[in-house]
C-alpha cells in the first residue's frame, strides 16, 4: 500500500509540475511569474515543504461557484490572480460566443 501512495502522490505532484510549468509561461505577470518558477525550481530540487505548495497551488483549479471565482489571492491555478481571471475570461466568453452566436454575442457586448 504505501508503494501505491507513493506512486499517487508522485503523479499528483507531476501533474501539479506540468501546470505550474505551463502557468508560468502564460503569466504576464512578473511577480507570479517569478514566484512560480522559483517554486518550481525549489520543488524539482527536492524540497519538500516546496513541493506541498506546488500541489496545493497547481494540484486543482480555482472553482467558479455561486458567488464567482473565489478564493486566495497569489501565484496558482488553485489561486486569484491576473491569469485565472483572464483564463476564466475566456472561457465566459467562448461559452457565450457557442450559445448565443457571434452576431448575437457582439450585439450584448461579448
Amino acid at each position: 500500500q504505501g508503494a501505491a501512495m507513493a506512486a499517487d502522490e508522485s503523479k499528483e505532484f507531476l501533474a501539479a509540475m506540468e501546470e505550474a510549468k505551463q502557468a508560468a509561461a502564460w503569466d504576464m505577470t512578473e511577480e507570479t511569474r517569478a514566484a512560480t518558477e522559483a517554486l518550481v525550481k525549489a520543488a524539482a530540487g527536492g524540497d519538500e515543504a516546496a513541493r506541498a505548495d506546488l500541489i496545493g497551488r497547481f494540484g486543482s483549479r480555482i472553482a467558479f461557484g455561486t458567488a464567482g471565482l473565489r478564493g486566495a489571492m497569489g501565484h496558482g491555478t488553485a489561486r486569484m490572480n491576473d491569469l485565472t481571471v483572464v483564463q476564466a475570461s475566456q472561457g465566459l466568453a467562448a461559452y457565450a460566443l457557442a450559445t448565443l452566436g457571434e452576431e448575437r454575442a457582439r450585439e450584448m457586448g461579448v
